[in-house]
């Protein structure tokens, strides 16, 4: 399955988790373990994190109102994008961390939600 040519996730998440720790915990628990994982800085100095591989491009960005935004592609049909999203909104609940995403057509119409 091909990444879309344009972002069809949208997620946030608390911004006082531990991208640090977040980053571990998903390469320990992820079932995909040739996700590649990367916490860097952004221009303005904030940490982001990044979550790529064949099927799955997310990078975070902090955000104003206190949270991180987590956006992206997922391949593959509403079903398998809700399941791929839903592996990590596990992740996040099992260290106590909330996320919630969104997902888009091509038309940008939201066509699912995964809530915390």
């Amino acid at each position: 399955m091909n990444l879309p040519d344009y972002n069809n996730v949208y997620g946030s998440f608390d911004a006082s988790a531990d991208l640090e720790k977040l980053a571990t915990y998903i390469r320990r628990e992820h079932s995909n373990s040739l996700l590649e994982i990367k916490v860097d800085k952004s221009r303005d100095g904030a940490k982001t994190i990044s979550i790529k591989g064949s099927s799955i491009e997310l990078r975070s960005r902090k955000l104003e109102n206190g949270k991180y935004s987590l956006s992206g592609a997922v391949a593959g049909e509403l079903e398998s994008v809700l399941l791929a999203l839903e592996e990590l909104r596990v992740i996040f609940k099992r260290h106590q961390l909330s996320i919630e995403f969104e997902v888009y057509n091509s038309n940008y119409e939201c066509i699912g939600k995964l809530n915390a």
